[in-house]
């Protein structure tokens, strides 16, 4: 059995909402995010790893968050940052509920009409 290693619970947007980071003149779509930590699709611009950025986050909601953070990771598609600011846990904790109610909820109820 795998142990988890992460300290903070990650949470994974689906493609149709999601967050967009902003770093100087590029804007990246966020593909998950937790308090500490955010991984985005970096479209072809490699940033070097730890470096120290700051960027800004904007949820769909129109909330938004400067960030500053360490390139920990580039993956073939993704970069991963360590926030050294974190996102809100509050806010983290709001957008999980809001996928749950608008994303999961819809699944269930058309697989629940199906059976019915």
């Amino acid at each position: 059995m795998s142990q988890q290693k992460r300290q903070s619970f990650r949470l994974a947007f689906p493609r149709s909402y999601h967050p967009l980071l902003f770093l100087a003149e590029n804007t990246f779509t966020v593909c998950d995010a937790s308090e500490f930590g955010v991984r985005f699709k970096h479209n072809d611009v490699i940033l070097e790893v730890n470096t120290e950025i700051s960027v800004h986050i904007k949820f769909p909601d129109g909330k938004h968050f400067p960030l500053k953070s360490k390139v920990i990771r580039n993956d073939k598609n993704f970069t991963c940052l360590e926030l050294l600011t974190p996102i809100p846990l509050s806010k983290i904790r709001s957008e999980h509920l809001f996928i749950i109610k608008h994303y999961v909820n819809k699944d269930k109820q058309s697989t629940q009409s199906l059976e019915t």
